[in-house]
C-alpha cells in the first residue's frame, strides 16, 4: 500500500508529512494524484480526491484516523475541506505554481510540526478515522489516449471516452488495488510513448 505500506489496527494514528496537493490545484506545487505522467483526475463517489484523502481513507479502513499534515497552503486548504477540524496542518510553504513557491525556513517549521506533532498526539482520541461510504464509486480521468487503450481490459473497468473510466470496489482497499494496477499499466504506456 504504496505510502501506507505495513499499517494496520496497532497503530493510534498517522501524520503525513511532506505532502501535496490533489491534482489540479491551481497554485499548488507538485499537484498530482500518485501519478503526475498517468492520472488527469481522481473522484471517488463524485468528490476530486488527492492522495491525502486516499490515504487517510486506507489507514481509516483500518481504524486509524489522520492527525497531522504538513505540505504548502493549498493541501492546508484541501485538508481542512475533507477532514474534522480536529487534524493538524502545517504549512511549510506557499504555493505560487506547480514549480515555485515561497518556503518558510525549515527550523520554523521543524518546530511547528514538532507543536502540533506533540497536540495531536495528546488528542488524537478524538478523531474519527477517515473513510469514503462504500461502495467506492470512481471516474478516473488518464492523461492519454495511449494508457485508456492499455488499461481498458481490466476487469471491472467501464470506458466512457478516450480518457474517461468507471469503476466500483466494494472498499478502499480493492479501490486502491484498481488504482495501483492503473498506475503501473500506465507507467508502461509511457515508457512506449517516449
Amino acid at each position: 500500500y504504496y505510502m501506507v505500506e505495513g499499517l494496520s489496527k496497532k497503530f493510534t494514528a498517522v501524520f503525513f508529512i511532506g505532502y501535496h496537493a490533489m491534482v489540479g490545484t491551481a497554485g499548488a506545487l507538485m499537484d498530482h494524484t500518485y501519478s503526475s505522467s498517468s492520472i488527469y483526475n481522481v473522484k471517488i463517489n463524485g468528490r476530486d480526491v488527492g492522495e491525502t484523502a486516499i490515504n487517510a481513507a486506507l489507514c481509516g479502513y483500518h481504524g486509524v484516523p489522520l492527525a497531522l499534515v504538513s505540505g504548502d497552503d493549498r493541501l492546508a486548504r484541501e485538508v481542512r475541506s475533507f477532514f474534522e477540524p480536529g487534524v493538524e496542518t502545517v504549512t511549510t510553504k506557499t504555493g505560487i505554481s506547480r514549480f515555485a513557491g515561497q518556503c518558510r525556513h525549515p527550523a520554523d517549521v521543524c518546530r511547528e510540526i514538532e507543536f502540533k506533532a506533540e497536540r495531536a498526539a495528546l488528542r488524537y482520541r478524538s478523531l474519527k478515522p477517515f473513510a469514503f461510504k462504500p461502495p467506492i464509486r470512481c471516474e478516473l480521468d488518464v492523461m492519454n489516449t495511449l494508457i485508456g487503450h492499455v488499461i481498458s481490459p481490466l476487469p471491472g473497468l467501464v470506458r466512457r471516452s478516450g480518457r474517461k473510466f468507471f469503476f466500483r470496489s466494494k472498499n478502499i482497499l480493492d479501490f486502491y488495488r484498481q488504482l495501483m494496477l492503473i498506475c503501473d499499466l500506465a507507467g508502461y504506456a509511457n515508457r512506449v510513448l517516449s
